[in-house]
């Protein structure tokens, strides 16, 4: 039960963090740097089982992402990728190889923030596929990311 809140607390930290307007450092791919690992929601009726125990981004100092995916069996490489820092709200993600066929040799913007969570934890909120609802800019789909080297225990 604690985790779950915890879990809900920085999701909704995120999510008012990525829609306030704040005066913050241009951020750098050093910011990026490291090994973040995916944050799953828990509790989620309806949330697909998949075998994974874990999915891990890595990022180096030239942009470079290699996602992965932990299983039983060993680690998968999922998607290949280098991104770009556009703005402080965006990056340009240009993905390689992806096992999803279609992603491969795609360029997208997304949106991201970064943030320290009330775990002590440092985050990474990345969202895409915007589009236009009732005159509002809404996301497809959201993913939050905590910093692997930051683990804290609460």
């Amino acid at each position: 039960m604690r985790k779950a809140f915890k879990f809900v607390l920085v999701a909704v930290l995120f999510f008012l963090n990525s829609t306030c307007v704040s005066a913050q450092e241009k951020s750098t791919l050093s910011d990026f740097v490291g090994a973040w690992e995916f944050v799953k929601p828990s509790g989620q009726a309806n949330a697909p089982q998949l075998p994974f125990l874990s999915t891990l981004k890595v990022f180096d100092t030239m942009g470079n992402c290699l996602q992965l995916k932990v299983t039983e069996q060993g680690a998968v490489v999922w998607q290949t990728a280098k991104i770009e820092v556009e703005n402080e709200d965006f990056i340009k993600e240009s993905v390689n190889y992806s096992i999803s066929a279609p992603l491969n040799n795609t360029v997208s913007s997304l949106k991201f923030k970064f943030f320290d969570g009330p775990d002590g934890n440092r985050y990474l909120g990345i969202m895409g596929g915007a589009k236009q609802v009732d005159g509002k800019e809404t996301y497809q789909w959201q993913e939050l990311w905590r910093k692997v080297d930051k683990i804290k225990k609460g």
